[in-house]
């Protein structure tokens, strides 16, 4: 217990991750009873402080709080390195799991002050990267979401915004797509391409099990434009909103969506994962 108070002097510099294994020890390992047990076996006076019924109440709801994170974050997990695409999600799932804490028993009134602050404080942040068309785009071409967790559909952003750039895309791989097409039948129009392409990436319901990677390695070929735009957007990392966007827009620069169709293709996102992570990191200052 010295070591956890030593510990909690600082709390602020402990992560979330840091604070569920504390408390892991604290309740599921049920640290306070042994060592009540050691004291009273070896007959020595404790030397730490106890902690009240008060705080095993408070501190186990924010242990419950935490679980909850965590459970969140192992079924929505990514690839590589956790990217954009996934903190929509993320965030509407703890939103309404947090909403189904219980607070009842001894210090209720606690209990549901902290309960308040937390659920808005996710609310706040949802609806803020719900405004954010960086974020909503990434999550929208991640094949385990589509258009799933949003307030609004984002199917008709997609459309308007990258309209041009479908169009202009799309012409430059038009030939290629009719050689590999073994049906006769004439190709989209290009102004069309996009529009038909959407529709049939939601015609199939969100797998959460889908690996993005090799979803758009396997519909290279019939969903070309959205492979385009998705190895900019899931090449993202998960980071503040503001940063997200920077990075997005640095990564436009060295990896442009309308040269998708170059020699870096054959690496699907990957490439771009690995690049714009790596000049990110060396090139940005993300402060």
């Amino acid at each position: 217990m010295e070591v956890l108070s030593e510990t909690l002097k600082n709390p602020e510099k402990m992560s979330w991750n840091d604070h569920h294994d504390l408390l892991y020890i604290v309740h599921d390992q049920k640290a306070p009873e042994v060592l009540d047990n050691f004291f009273e076996k070896m007959k020595v006076k404790r030397n730490c402080q106890e902690m009240t019924p008060d705080d095993m109440t408070i501190s186990a709801f924010i242990y419950k709080a935490l679980k909850i994170v965590l459970e969140t974050r192992s079924a929505i997990r990514d690839w590589i390195y956790p990217k954009a695409a996934i903190i929509i999600p993320m965030l509407r799932v703890l939103l309404n799991k947090s909403k189904k804490l219980d607070t009842s028993g001894p210090s209720s009134e606690a209990l549901s002050m902290m309960k308040s602050e937390l659920i808005e404080h996710l609310q706040n942040a949802s609806n803020s990267c719900q405004n954010n068309d960086i974020l909503k785009t990434a999550t929208f071409l991640d094949s385990r979401f589509r258009d799933r967790f949003f307030l609004k559909s984002h199917k008709k952003f997609m459309i308007i915004k990258y309209q041009k750039f479908a169009e202009e895309y799309y012409n430059t791989i038009l030939d290629v797509i009719k050689k590999e097409e073994e049906d006769s039948t004439e190709a989209t129009a290009p102004e069309e391409q996009l529009e038909k392409e959407i529709a049939e990436y939601l015609r199939e319901a969100p797998n959460p099990q889908t690996n993005p990677i090799e979803f758009w390695i396997k519909n290279n070929v019939n969903l070309p434009i959205l492979k385009a735009l998705s190895a900019q957007f899931l090449a993202i990392p998960a980071c503040e909103e503001m940063k997200a966007k920077k990075v997005y827009e640095f990564g436009d620069r060295i990896y442009p969506e309308i040269h998708m169709n170059s020699i870096k293709e054959k690496f699907g996102y990957c490439a771009a994962n690995m690049e714009i992570e790596k000049f990110a990191n060396n090139c940005l200052n993300l402060k």
